[in-house]
């Protein structure tokens, strides 16, 4: 049986200021012909810029806070109680959000992981003044996992190749804190031309997933990352656990077979959050796993810039997980 506790609480936050100003007059190179379908006009965009600088002084500060609200979970059990329990931070789409880096970080350092899962789409464009956006990350001192989406060039590669903790995967599986991670970056990624045939695209995906399944590891794993959530439901059937990204909607998605988790947008949909009207929160996940026998729970986190609210919820992920009690299913608490 599955449990599900929520906890809602409202933050007020701080964050240093980023310098916003290259975003002004920016200049592009490589893949850009999709530019101007995701930056919207000069005004529009520089209105937007200026919002976003406000959320950096509301999003990260009481991160703390939010950490220790987390002990108000444990009425669930303590995914942690076994030494060899692993906590692993997943994030995906980035889409170059400064503040998402900041997000990252502190959920890294407050809540104590071991390692970082990024599932794809650091940037929008893969240009280098994204990238630059994006450095903030070289400074998470721990193992970086990251399997490139469809928004990740060649240069965005080289940029997190170039991170002393980084692992790039793209076909291999590697040994990290007990756990081994096989991980096949998106086919459009690193692409010198851009798909817009949503037919083509889903053929690249299809013969991503018909790759995989016909030449699957040698050893056995305990989790497997791909960004599109089409490749990762075609698995289903033979990984138990699968990591994803693209959809920037938060979700885990029990199959028969499989759970597939998906951390949403950690840069609350980047560049094309600026100016579209539907709000993407900031998200990640904290997966608690034990090497070679599966994960236990996963504890959700969103962060609402409109409402400047955290949200933490937590999911056991094993059959035998403790039933809810007194109501756990209700929200424990909520504050304004």
């Amino acid at each position: 049986m599955f449990g599900t506790l929520v906890f809602a609480a409202l933050l007020g936050c701080g964050l240093k200021t980023y310098d916003f100003q290259a975003f002004r007059e920016p200049h592009y190179t490589g893949v850009i012909s999709l530019a101007t379908e995701i930056i919207p006009e000069p005004d529009e965009l520089l209105k937007r810029l200026d919002e976003m600088e406000d959320q950096t002084h509301l999003l990260v500060g009481n991160i703390r806070q939010l950490f220790s609200s987390v002990n108000s979970l444990s009425i669930l059990g303590n995914p942690e109680q076994e030494d060899d329990t692993v906590k692993v931070l997943l994030v995906s789409d980035l889409q170059s959000n400064p503040v998402g880096v900041e997000f990252i970080q502190a959920l890294a350092r407050h809540f104590r992981v071991d390692l970082v899962i990024d599932a794809g789409d650091l940037t929008d464009l893969g240009t280098p003044l994204e990238t630059q956006l994006t450095e903030g990350l070289a400074n998470i001192d721990l193992p970086y996992v990251f399997v490139p989406g469809n928004h990740d060039s060649a240069e965005t590669i080289a940029f997190v190749d170039s991170m002393n903790n980084s692992i790039i995967l793209d076909g291999q599986v590697v040994k990290v804190n007990g756990l081994n991670i096989f991980g096949s970056a998106d086919p459009l990624s690193s692409r010198t031309e851009v798909s817009t045939d949503p037919t083509e695209w889903n053929r690249l995906l299809d013969q991503q997933a018909q790759g995989l399944l016909q030449n699957p590891p040698q050893q056995e794993v305990d989790l497997v990352v791909v960004h599109n959530p089409r490749v990762a439901r075609k698995l289903a059937g033979t990984y138990p656990l699968i990591v994803t990204g693209h959809t920037h909607q938060q979700s885990i998605e029990f199959t028969e077979d499989a759970v597939l988790l998906n951390p949403g947008s950690s840069g609350a949909a980047g560049v094309r959050g600026l100016y579209t009207d539907q709000v993407v929160p900031y998200s990640a996940i904290i997966l608690y796993i034990r090497p070679g026998q599966g994960p236990t729970a996963a504890d959700t986190i969103k962060y609402d810039p409109l409402s400047d609210r955290f949200y933490i919820e937590r999911k056991m992920l094993q059959s035998n997980a403790p039933t809810p009690v007194n109501g756990a299913d209700q929200p424990l608490a909520s504050a304004y």
